[in-house]
């Protein structure tokens, strides 16, 4: 777990690299090049335990984030934010197969989107579905080194509904299916996503008569 002088934090919910939104660290009390500032949307649905005043302060209470993997020496991570699905169905877990390992539904966030668009779009996209209802779930960072480079993922994770399956096409390379949780969690490739998967069935069970 993060402490509150690790350099990756969250507010008001979302996480953003403070080079998207222009201020300093020792404006609102961080330190280190790394830190995240969040922006917070009105309208946006925030955390549990987020600031439930609309606010676009960027001194609200600072919550950390989670990190999983390990840095590399001597290399900076880009820093790149996304937004993944967790929807669950009869025990099943919808997963994405991508050069042969599984996947949450989800990716980054492009230019000009917040968390719950790209999460729509991307979900979409890679598994054909629509979502009906998502609630925020956490964050969590991951450091991962792929052919796009070396990148801490800054990752929103939703508890998702979906609906009717409205396409049959997929983004290249994917493929969708819906795999029982309990041989999923230990296929999915990056312990940040594990990490939510098991963070979303502990409250369920927790909410559960």
């Amino acid at each position: 777990m993060a402490t509150a002088t690790d350099p990756t934090f969250i507010t008001a919910g979302y996480a953003l690299p403070r080079s998207l939104i222009g201020t300093e660290p020792s404006e609102a009390g961080l330190n280190g090049p790394a830190s995240f500032l969040v922006v917070r949307v009105v309208g946006m649905v925030p955390l549990v335990g987020a600031p439930t005043t609309p606010t676009t302060s960027t001194t609200a209470t600072l919550l950390p984030v989670e990190q999983f993997g390990k840095p590399l020496p001597d290399r900076t991570p880009e820093q790149r934010a996304g937004a993944y699905a967790i929807a669950l169905n009869e025990g099943r877990l919808l997963v994405v197969e991508y050069m042969r390992n599984l996947h949450l539904p989800g990716g980054a966030l492009v230019a000009g989107e917040v968390p719950e668009d790209a999460l729509h779009r991307e979900v979409l996209e890679e598994t054909g579905y629509e979502i009906e209802r998502a609630v925020p779930l956490g964050q969590a960072a991951q450091y991962v080194a792929s052919p796009e480079g070396y990148l801490n993922k800054i990752c929103a994770f939703f508890a998702v509904d979906v609906g009717h399956r409205v396409r049959n096409y997929y983004s290249p390379g994917h493929s969708p299916e819906w795999v029982p949780l309990d041989d999923a969690i230990p296929r999915i490739a990056e312990d940040a996503s594990a990490w939510a998967i098991r963070r979303y069935t502990k409250f369920h069970t927790q909410s559960s008569p």
